[in-house]
């Protein structure tokens, strides 16, 4: 039963950094290409077909709300997709962003310019995204190692949905076998594995933080100045506050369990 126990608690850790990796991985990558490439190149398109149209501070306030809109990620996620499925798997998938180029030219550029202008300035915003996109392809193609190829494997089966999905169910099921074995005492396991996540999830921090300017210059070209670790650190903040209250749940159950053994001993 010891041994049974130990390999649950094993699997259960490797299931939830898992879980947690697959969400908080992509959540990297598109934060960061979205932040440091797509959103730049985007906002001076837009501002090449404008810049000698319209006054300086409302070029300073368009570029702001394109830079920082929504859409953004958006595009971002499909331009991910659409590369790492044409490289992995040999496709010719299209990249299809008519209607987020179209929603965010309109939520930024109706008040400034007539149907005609907008329309040109979405025509050529999508034409030269998807030109990046076919150059990035076309440069991944050629010149990407199998290690390199291994890599955007791992990341497109790690963050689909029915891996996540299969995941979170052996993970759920370990939990519940884990609780109907252990039962009270839980606890202290699930306190225990997830302050195993925490150091996990602190040790990737540093080691981006580390290795950043490295990934900049090697992997990326350049490309990438700052590597967006928001949802690392919010999954850091997360799980830190799940720790304190496993911690606090577990030291709450032995100050019971101890007055309970002082009760029984005072009766006897």
């Amino acid at each position: 039963m010891k041994y049974i126990k130990i390999t649950l608690k094993i699997f259960l850790f490797l299931f939830l950094i898992t879980l947690i990796m697959s969400f908080v991985g992509k959540r990297i990558v598109v934060d960061t290409f979205s932040q440091e490439i797509l959103s730049k190149k985007i906002s001076g398109y837009v501002l090449d077909e404008i810049i000698h149209d319209i006054d300086i501070n409302e070029i300073k306030k368009i570029d702001y709300d394109i830079v920082n809109n929504k859409l953004i990620k958006e595009i971002t996620s499909k331009f991910i997709y659409t590369v790492t499925e044409n490289v992995i798997y040999n496709k010719n998938i299209n990249l299809d962003i008519k209607n987020e180029v179209d929603n965010l030219i309109s939520q930024n550029m109706y008040n400034y310019f007539s149907d005609e202008k907008i329309q040109e300035i979405k025509t050529y915003v999508v034409e030269k995204i998807v030109s990046i996109q076919e150059n990035l392809q076309g440069s991944l193609l050629s010149s990407f190692s199998d290690k390199y190829l291994i890599v955007l494997q791992l990341f497109n089966y790690g963050t689909n949905f029915y891996f996540r999905l299969v995941i979170f169910i052996l993970f759920f099921i370990n939990a519940v076998i884990l609780c109907f074995i252990e039962e009270i005492k839980v606890i202290k396991s699930f306190k225990i594995i997830n302050l195993l996540v925490l150091l996990f999830m602190l040790v990737i921090l540093v080691c981006i933080k580390m290795l950043s300017n490295l990934i900049d210059q090697k992997m990326s070209g350049g490309w990438l100045q700052d590597i967006n670790i928001d949802a690392l650190i919010i999954g850091i903040v997360v799980v830190s506050i799940i720790c304190v209250l496993f911690f606090l749940l577990d030291r709450v159950i032995k100050l019971k369990c101890n007055k309970q053994d002082r009760k029984i001993t005072i009766n006897n």
